[in-house]
């Protein structure tokens, strides 16, 4: 997709660019000057580690992620030497970790900073903070170390946990990672190399007065990269791209909804074949971004005794494709859900860093009746 122009910038940017976001599956890519960026939905979008295959270089391995992967951004500082007539193994510095496995690079580098991922949904399931992540408990999914700090806890950071970046003038490239949890967005925000551009100073000052929680940088200069829809954005130098080894990833995933806690049939009708009254402690649903919003699949209602699944489906009468309708795509507030003789109000709880639950209520309108019923699903990664 190319990049539409919009500054990056102003107190209301994160809840503005939501009305954006909904229109690609949660996903917004922008330009402002030397600029470019992405904005993902906390919910719907994991992060994951790429790491480079020898004999590739990094843009090229990462225009080959597929269209699940959205956006690819470099990491974090690596030791050499560089790869410089064509690609070759790198050593990255600090540690990375993916699909919950540990891969060790240089000096873990526990006085720089992080950014990790557990297995739950929401912003909740997001850490960008002190140390190296293998010391996290419990262990993250992905993540990625040895990161600087601009702005901790909406706190812009001093100059001294940044050593000689915060002094590299105006043109210099960088790369940030953040988030602003309240509006559930991810960015990944990054400067080109050598053209305007702002300080360390004043890009912490940005940050900070777009009420960004939390935001990390990884390498800068010519390393920079940004792949966005398998394009390249944002090209670092030839033999940066021969030599960078990893960097992080956003995927967009679907939610798998298992009823663990239940879904409970509570009927608003006389008609005595849809007064079911029972507790589905097998259903099954998933949660998912399109191009117009959220849909909802359900895949099984559960098996109660003596009435099959068909047997349920038929009497509703209705297909079990909810398609969202409202203007937003934050699930953290009731979204509302329309469909053939069917409508839904959901709300996603976080109920932990590592956990949530999907909770409402799912009404169908049939010609015989209205069945409703109580949903509390658990929360799990789909694909």
């Amino acid at each position: 997709m190319a990049l539409t122009p919009r500054a990056f910038s102003g107190a209301a940017f994160f809840s503005l660019i939501r009305t954006q976001m909904n229109s690609n599956r949660g996903f917004f890519g922008g330009v402002d000057g030397t600029f470019k960026y992405v904005c993902v939905d906390a919910s719907f979008y994991r992060l994951m580690i790429l790491m480079r295959p020898t004999g590739l270089t990094f843009t090229d391995a990462a225009m080959a992620m597929g269209p699940q992967v959205r956006a690819v951004g470099n990491g974090q500082m690596f030791n050499g030497p560089y790869c410089w007539t064509s690609p070759c193994a790198v050593t990255w510095q600090g540690r990375i970790i993916s699909g919950g496995t540990t891969t060790p690079g240089g000096t873990a580098a526990a006085g720089f900073r992080h950014f990790g991922q557990w297995t739950g949904a929401s912003e909740l399931s997001f850490a960008l903070t002190s140390g190296d992540p293998t010391t996290i408990t419990p262990h993250y999914f992905s993540a990625i170390g040895r990161l600087l700090p601009l702005v901790t806890r909406g706190v812009g950071s001093p100059a001294g946990p940044l050593g000689t970046f915060y002094s590299e003038p105006a043109s210099t490239g960088k790369i940030v990672y953040g988030i602003a949890r309240a509006e559930q967005v991810l960015f990944m925000l990054v400067q080109e190399d050598g053209g305007a551009g702002l300080d360390v100073p004043a890009l912490i000052t940005r940050l900070t007065s777009m009420h960004v929680d939390d935001a990390l940088m990884g390498d800068g200069s010519t390393s920079v990269a940004l792949v966005v829809d398998g394009a390249v954005e944002v090209s670092p130098a030839f033999y940066k791209n021969n030599s960078i080894p990893v960097g992080p990833m956003f995927r967009i995933h679907s939610l798998q909804l298992a009823g663990v806690r239940s879904m409970t049939n509570t009927p608003a009708t006389t008609d005595p074949q849809l007064q079911m009254g029972m507790n589905l402690a097998d259903t099954a649903a998933t949660l998912r971004l399109t191009s117009s919003g959220m849909q909802l699949t359900i895949a099984s209602l559960g098996t109660p005794t003596g009435i099959t699944l068909a047997t349920l489906i038929s009497r509703l009468g209705v297909t079990l494709d909810l398609n969202l309708t409202s203007t937003t795509s934050l699930i953290t507030s009731a979204a509302t859900f329309t469909g053939p003789n069917a409508t839904a109000i959901l709300t996603l709880i976080p109920t932990n860093t590592f956990d949530g639950h999907i909770t409402g209520t799912l009404t169908f309108t049939t010609s015989r009746g209205i069945v409703q019923f109580s949903v509390d699903w658990q929360v799990a990664d789909g694909p």
